[in-house]
């Protein structure tokens, strides 16, 4: 279990106390008062220290991925050998690590590998669950600490983006 800093404890301690009430009358001419969740999401949290910087690539027409990051292969940032890896689905992501059950990897059974030249196979089981197609692009997140790749549809960055103020630039234009 972990603990909040000091400054995250504050800041909720702050945000609890300046919890604005907006008194509403009923038709029956009651008073009371309603919280929106505005008023209790923290609007400016830290986002994660990350090890390495998400990128994105295009998956090729064979679902090969060239994945380099800072001019260094998977084989160098996470001591990947080529061989088959075990994709499961976090969420909106699909995290990819190699598999451990030490089955040959066969043409259609679903399963994505690191290929020798130091390329991802991404399968069309995989890149359909990420709402991709071969020749799309796709984010990649690589997790040194997990020995793990996490990929995702780069739509995702929008989550959370106030996407009101897209609809509003394109109306300026």
């Amino acid at each position: 279990m972990t603990t909040a800093s000091p400054s995250v404890q504050r800041q909720a301690a702050n945000l609890v106390t300046s919890i604005k009430r907006r008194p509403i009358t009923s038709p029956n001419h009651q008073t009371y008062t309603r919280l929106t969740i505005s008023d209790l999401v923290v609007q400016n949290a830290t986002p994660p220290a990350l090890t390495i910087a998400p990128v994105t690539r295009a998956i090729g027409p064979s679902g090969r991925i060239r994945v380099s990051v800072n001019n260094q292969s998977l084989t160098e940032l996470l001591g990947w050998a080529p061989g088959p890896l075990t994709w499961t689905r976090q969420g909106a992501w699909t995290i990819l690590t190699p598999d451990a059950s030490k089955r040959p990897a066969h043409r259609n059974d679903g399963r994505c590998s690191y290929l020798p030249e130091g390329r991802l196979r991404v399968s069309e089981a995989a890149c359909r669950n990420l709402g991709l197609s071969f020749g799309d692009e796709v984010m990649i997140l690589v997790l040194p600490e997990l020995n793990s790749i996490a990929l995702t549809h780069p739509a995702r960055i929008l989550t959370g983006a106030p996407l009101d103020l897209i609809g509003a630039s394109n109306d300026k234009h």
